[in-house]
């Protein structure tokens, strides 16, 4: 959907506003600034990894841990927002001090979330800022509509996250950037629709699949999105019928994508590494061990001084980002019932 039609959906829901203009501009702009520096050459990567949850299930935390590795590349957001061609280089050349100086807290709670130009971060926004489409793109704006039956809502999901421009897109991203002989992560939500042709796009990859318990996913996925809305959308301002719609066509979202977690659950390949947060947070140490083997780090010294460094944080850290299920009228029994083909992986 382009802007034209984007905005159409804004002025029969939420309405439209002055920022939606400025936001509309620069993105349309930004696309086609982006274009110009994008590599059309065939792009080989060496052993890449590659990041895949939903929001809220522990994505940004095990990333930017691995980041720390001084033989991988990870994109940090200033990249995913303005490419890597003369584009960049010229924001770069007249704004690049002020852009590591400008707060982001206004859009993501750092309670919440925390980022900044100069921290990785996921895919899914580069394809939001340089392309208007995926994920974020149908969470952000298409979450809004009046479907009239769950199917269609349904639809409306599986033909956005579906779209097979979102991985060659996401190649040609990481091709302007890096060079062949370079090894990356990336971090991405829509990256699990796409995991089977990815295997093959690169075969010599390895894939973490991270998995949580949706009773957490769920409140802290609405509670982000919501301080995003209140930004974007005048989230508060909107009648509370909306409010519900909203929320409700995103828990759609979210048991949607669980559903395609369970179907990678039980996808048998040498290259996936399937991990439960939680186990990752009570096993720290042995789980990171674990999966630096897998991801051939086991040695690195960047990967291990960041390993032991969180090791000390990790029995006296809690997390100031407070939610709950019944602030957004939703109960652990539904969860339970809606998402009662999860847990029977959670028990095995």
């Amino acid at each position: 959907m382009g802007v034209g039609k984007t905005l159409r959906l804004l002025k029969s829901t939420v309405g439209v506003r002055k920022n939606h203009y400025f936001l509309f501009l620069f993105i349309s702009l930004n696309k086609k600034l982006v274009r110009l520096g994008l590599n059309q050459r065939q792009f080989t990567p060496t052993n890449p990894i590659f990041l895949i949850g939903h929001l809220r299930s522990g994505t940004t935390f095990l990333h930017r841990l691995l980041s720390k590795s001084t033989s991988l590349y990870a994109m940090d957001l200033e990249t995913m927002i303005f490419g890597s061609g003369p584009y960049h280089q010229f924001i770069k050349s007249i704004a690049g001090k002020k852009l590591k100086n400008i707060s982001l807290d206004k859009v993501y709670d750092p309670k919440i979330h925390k980022t900044a130009f100069e921290l990785p971060e996921s895919d899914d926004i580069a394809l939001y800022f340089q392309e208007f489409r995926g994920l974020l793109y149908w969470i952000y704006f298409l979450a809004w509509s009046n479907f009239s039956s769950t199917s269609e809502l349904r639809e409306s999901i599986l033909s956005t996250v579906n779209d097979k421009k979102l991985i060659t897109k996401q190649k040609k991203i990481y091709a302007s950037k890096i060079k062949d002989t370079q090894r990356f992560i990336s971090k991405s939500f829509f990256g699990i629709f796409h995991i089977e042709d990815s295997l093959k796009m690169y075969p010599d990859a390895k894939f973490i699949i991270l998995f949580r318990d949706p009773k957490e996913v769920i409140p802290s996925t609405l509670s982000l999105e919501i301080n995003i809305q209140r930004t974007l959308n005048d989230f508060d301002n909107q009648p509370k019928a909306l409010q519900e719609r909203y929320i409700k066509n995103l828990y759609q979202e979210v048991l949607l994508y669980f559903e395609k977690l369970y179907k990678v659950y039980h996808i048998e390949h040498p290259n996936l590494f399937k991990l439960n947060y939680d186990l990752l947070i009570s096993n720290f140490e042995e789980v990171m061990h674990e999966l630096s083997d897998f991801l051939a780090l086991k040695d690195d010294t960047g990967l291990l001084k960041a390993i032991e460094s969180q090791r000390k944080k990790q029995k006296q850290y809690q997390s100031a980002h407070k939610y709950s299920l019944e602030e957004f009228g939703i109960s652990e029994a539904q969860i339970e019932q809606d998402f009662h083909f999860y847990y029977t992986l959670l028990k095995n």
